[in-house]
């Protein structure tokens, strides 16, 4: 009896050791990366291929190979090159730089491709930092990216791409994929995580919004950064400025104008289906497109579930917008981007009751509001309100348009 208990245990106690003085693979990454902040002067004794980015999002990116695998904690695989990703500190903050992604490879064939990864990750957080005042939070400062070979077991065969709290994983990675496909897929699941919190509750194409919604939002930041020449076309990795043009033109521009058209009301955002999803991103591209960003930030601000605890849904966003926008005494509305044409634009304003001052800058020869008994224009320059709620303005474009099309609303009483 006493043989038969020590036969049965002696293998249960040496598997116990194994587990409790094996090395942990999640911790072995700790002593093989670059710190997560770094000084100038440390960079001399760092162990790495290193490349300054300069520009409009200035950084860092080391590449580090090691015969040491790191392995990702949710499939376990081995991944033996690395390329870390730094923002460089402003000087007010002492300078050097800050980790924010770590992008793995499976090994150095894959270099190349995930140095992309890195540089244009760092781009799409530098452009939600200028947008939205979003940076990555203390407790997921560095998100970790996995480029995979392969798709994972229990994964359809098509997914591309996952994201779970500050993991990001591309699968397949030379899989072939056309270059707008590696920047929508990036801006994919960075938006996952960036853009929270975001609408949920769909039934397609995914339960959360903020995937399509990075598409779309990221890649209409960098395209205007292309044409405004904040970016350059080499400092944009996968893409050339057509390609972002054709993305625009078919995958933002047709959103924007169907809600220039009509304002979606909450019954229209309450629908679940991939339409609807197209409506409630349609509806942040346009207010982002004619409010500008800041305003899109304080919308964000403002948008509250109706019930404590709950999850945001889209017709939060619209209670959101309009919060925000009643308590904006200033407005600027840029009408680049909004028309069909280049005559005039007829679009939908959200405006509070009370008195107006109007002053048209750059392409706007004229405005007139749509006739109607709670909504009156007094003169070029003054518009009263009786009513809160979505008025329309129609804009006649100077000919030739410059490229401020601006016009600003101020508020004197309510």
């Amino acid at each position: 009896m006493r043989q038969s208990i020590r036969s049965v245990l002696w293998p249960l106690f040496f598997a116990l050791c194994l587990l409790l003085f094996m090395p942990s693979r999640r911790s072995r990454a700790d002593g093989i990366l670059p710190p997560a902040e770094l000084e100038t002067g440390q960079l001399k004794a760092i162990d790495a291929e290193q490349e300054t980015l300069e520009g409009a999002f200035p950084g860092l990116l080391l590449t580090v190979r090691t015969h040491d695998p790191i392995f990702d904690t949710r499939y376990n695989q081995p991944y033996r090159a690395t390329c870390c990703a730094y923002v460089a500190r402003l000087p007010s903050g002492g300078g050097g730089y800050s980790r924010r992604f770590v992008v793995h490879a499976p090994d150095a064939e894959a270099l190349p491709t995930a140095r992309r990864v890195a540089r244009l990750l760092l781009l799409l957080q530098g452009e939600a930092q200028s947008h939205l005042r979003v940076d990555h939070p203390g407790r997921y400062q560095t998100v970790s990216v996995w480029l995979t070979r392969r798709v994972e077991r229990g994964l359809s065969p098509d997914t591309a791409g996952e994201q779970f709290k500050d993991q990001i994983y591309i699968y397949d990675l030379f899989a072939s994929r056309r270059p707008i496909e590696w920047s929508r897929e990036v801006a994919h699941e960075y938006g996952h995580f960036a853009l929270v919190p975001g609408a949920i509750g769909f039934t397609a194409p995914e339960d959360d919004s903020n995937g399509i919604l990075g598409e779309r939002l990221f890649l209409k930041w960098l395209w205007a950064d292309l044409h405004t020449g904040r970016l350059s076309a080499e400092a944009v990795p996968f893409v050339t400025p057509d390609q972002v043009d054709t993305y625009i033109a078919l995958q933002v521009t047709p959103l924007v104008r169907r809600v220039a058209r009509e304002i979606p009301d909450a019954r229209q955002l309450a629908k679940r289906d991939a339409d609807a999803m197209d409506t409630y991103t349609g509806l942040l591209l346009y207010l982002d497109t004619l409010y500008g960003s800041r305003q899109l930030q304080d919308i964000r601000a403002c948008t509250r579930p109706i019930q404590s605890g709950d999850f945001v849904h889209a017709p939060d966003f619209l209670r959101g917008t309009v919060q925000s926008l009643t308590e904006t005494v200033d407005q600027t509305l840029h009408f680049t981007g909004v028309s069909a044409d280049n005559k005039t634009a007829s679009i939908p304003v959200y405006l509070s009751r009370g008195e107006y001052t109007l002053r048209a800058e750059g392409g706007i020869a004229s405005w007139q509001a749509a006739e109607a008994p709670t909504l009156r224009a007094r003169s070029q320059t003054s518009l009263s309100v009786t009513q809160a709620g979505w008025h329309r303005l129609t804009v006649t474009f100077a000919a030739p348009p410059t490229a401020a099309i601006l016009l600003h609303l101020h508020r004197t009483s309510k």
